[in-house]
């Protein structure tokens, strides 16, 4: 089990976050209503029983191992054929797009994607973001990106505690 789960919170079906208040799914006009988020004494005893809170993985791990229980028993190359069958129409758009895509995800991966993918890693709970203000005022002042400019947004390097 790993924390999280949350049990018997008086919490509403359309809010399983205690962090919020919803009184109603939908406004007047029909359109979601995502909720008002609690303050003072009301969000501090939410934020405490999120804390304790455990969530039972159990039932998608059985479920999971049953899964790949049967793909165990079937032929390799059949298995293949089907998952190639599944991912076919992901294929499609890719084949549509790719050139874009391509071309998108070569310059993302050395720039944002470095950063963000690093900040996770690297950052401690509960601030692994990467400290995109400063990074925009960098590149505003004419920073290029690089290993310097990738560092200065880490929040270990930003001297982000946990």
């Amino acid at each position: 089990m790993t924390r999280n789960k949350m049990k018997n919170h008086n919490l509403t079906p359309e809010s399983r976050s205690g962090l919020v208040r919803i009184d109603r799914q939908v406004d007047e006009y029909g359109r979601p209503c995502h909720g008002t988020g609690k303050q003072g004494e009301d969000l501090a005893r939410a934020k405490k029983l999120l804390a304790a809170a455990v969530t039972d993985l159990s039932l998608l791990d059985a479920s999971v191992g049953r899964l790949t229980t049967q793909w165990l028993m079937t032929m390799p190359d059949c298995l293949s054929k089907t998952v190639e069958s599944m991912r076919k129409h992901k294929l499609t758009f890719w084949d549509r797009n790719r050139e874009t895509n391509r071309a998108w995800l070569a310059l993302n991966m050395t720039t944002e994607a470095k950063a963000g993918f690093r900040a996770f890693p690297e950052g401690p709970r509960g601030a692994r973001e990467v400290d995109f203000v400063e990074l925009r005022r960098r590149i505003a002042a004419g920073a290029t990106w690089d290993d310097e400019l990738t560092e200065a947004s880490l929040p270990v390097v930003r001297g982000v505690n946990s």
